[in-house]
This record gives structure tokens, sequence and C-alpha cells, in this order.
């Protein structure tokens, strides 16, 4: 059976690739942050350890979105990254920033809703 090439398979496609990126860059900076962003955290009363468990998690996202057989598992680790930050963002009234977290939460979402459509085409025979 060939790949489908249809928008929607794109779509998907270029969604979980970049939800993928996006945590690969979100754990390499929590991993490795820059001054701002360890203030941020110290801000918001984590401990001085807390980056890297927020980092090791995004990375571990990222590689398991990235494969089809895990990337479930990925988007619910990613999911309570994110709403971790949402919810560190509105308590802290920072109402700008807590955009970002709310749009991933979107796109993880669209990304389980796209690949849910593809598997339902893909046990009826059809090309999604």
């Amino acid at each position: 059976m060939t790949p489908s090439r249809s928008p929607r398979s794109l779509l998907r496609f270029a969604l979980n690739g970049l939800l993928a990126v996006f945590f690969l860059v979100g754990g390499t900076l929590n991993l490795f942050p820059p001054d701002a962003i360890r203030q941020d955290y110290a801000r918001w009363g984590y401990p001085a350890w807390f980056h890297l468990v927020t980092g090791t998690l995004e990375l571990l996202a990222s590689g398991l979105i990235a494969m089809p057989r895990t990337r479930e598992l990925g988007r619910a680790i990613a999911a309570v990254v994110m709403l971790g930050a949402l919810t560190t963002l509105l308590v802290f009234a920072d109402y700008g920033h807590a955009m970002a977290p709310a749009i991933v939460l979107a796109a993880l979402l669209a990304s389980q809703y796209l690949d849910g459509k593809a598997r339902a085409a893909h046990w009826e025979g059809r090309a999604f």
C-alpha cells in the first residue's frame, strides 16, 4: 500500500513533525537554560533542579511523538508538560505568555484527531 499524499496526510505529517521539533528545542532549552529561563523558574517558586525534569520530559515527548507507534504516549507526556506550563502562567497572571502552551495543547489535540482519522481510514481500507 502506497503512503497517502493527500493534503490531510501531509498536514498530519507536518503537524507531528513540528510538535517533535518544538519539544526537542524546548527540552534542550530547559536542560541547558539561559539565565532568563532559570530566573523564570525561580520567580515561579520551582526548585533549582526543576528545569531538568521539564527538559527531560520534553525531550522524551519529542522522541515519542516522532515515532508513530509511540506518538500517543508522547502526546500525553507533552500535554502534561503544557498543562503545567499553562497553569503556572495563569496562576502568575502572565496571560500573554500563556497563549503559547494553549496553542501547543490545541496542536496536540489536532494531532490526536488527525491520527485517529488516519487510523480509521486505514482500517476501513480507504485513503486518508
